[in-house]
């Protein structure tokens, strides 16, 4: 049974010749009334603090939980960002690779298409001057043949034209030997120097 102050009330004893002293008693129930009312009001405030300090647990601990619930989630969303960005990195560098490597095979196939075609001009060089040579023979043979045909005095010339049989060269190795013509399709901007043969 809970009691409060107000059933500490004072009682009253019957006088005896021997009992105790009435003053005495009354003043230490008196003392023991407030001190138990004291103590039910320190009681009643520190029952207060217990529920206010159990709300406040209940609320750290369920602040605790969506903190842990939101350190898992931001651990697994930083742990997807990275594997996302190590599989975006992977995949640029496979496509730098690729790109790359296009780039060389068709640099490659641009230097062989350039070598073929110093080649096939080289040559075409070689011809040329080759048949330059003979043609510039064959007329530095032609004015030989009419210098000495010419007189030494002015005067009349009579003109003799020479028959093929007397040239002093084949009539037929003037004739061009290639006729081809020269493709200027794959014409480059760069120059080539042609060095004497």
């Amino acid at each position: 049974m809970n009691m409060d102050s107000s059933h500490i009330e004072i009682p009253k004893f019957k006088l005896s010749l021997r009992g105790y002293n009435p003053r005495e008693i009354d003043q230490f129930l008196t003392k023991s009334r407030k001190d138990y009312q004291e103590i039910v009001h320190r009681n009643e405030v520190l029952g207060e603090e217990v529920k206010q300090l159990r709300e406040e647990i209940k609320e750290y601990t369920s602040k605790k939980a969506r903190l842990e619930d939101a350190l898992i989630s931001a651990q697994k969303s930083a742990q997807l960002i990275s594997e996302n960005s190590q599989e975006q990195a992977k995949l640029t560098i496979q496509d730098a690779e690729i790109k790359v490597k296009k780039i060389l095979e068709e640099g490659e196939r641009q230097l062989d298409k350039l070598r073929t075609e110093l080649v096939s001009l080289n040559e075409q060089k070689r011809l040329y001057l080759t048949k330059l040579k003979s043609l510039i023979k064959s007329h530095s043979e032609l004015l030989d043949f009419y210098e000495e045909e010419l007189p030494e005095k002015e005067g009349k010339v009579k003109k003799k034209i020479p028959k093929d049989g007397e040239l002093p060269f084949n009539k037929e190795g003037v004739e061009e030997k290639n006729t081809e013509p020269v493709s200027l399709e794959n014409d480059h901007s760069e120059t080539i120097t042609f060095e004497n043969e």
